[in-house]
């Protein structure tokens, strides 16, 4: 998969999550469940599981603005 890097601001996990006002358990978990994709909101900067990440801010805050509140 390609990513297209030049698009965005691409920012290290601890400060993506000031950014965005996430933890990191909450940016681990949308990663995980599917919410944001590699490519469009998160990047690895190695090819082991260990490497570090950088994250497009302007793409998950875009994603996230379309997520629905919580139903009362």
């Amino acid at each position: 998969m390609n990513a297209d890097i030049s698009r965005g601001e691409w920012l290290r996990t601890s400060e993506a999550t000031v950014q965005l006002g996430l933890s990191r358990t909450s940016l681990s978990k949308h990663r995980a469940n599917g919410y944001l994709k590699r490519g469009r909101h998160w990047i690895t900067t190695g090819p082991y599981n260990t490497s570090p990440m950088l994250w497009n801010v302007e793409a998950v805050r875009e994603t996230m603005s379309r997520w629905a509140p919580p139903k009362q």
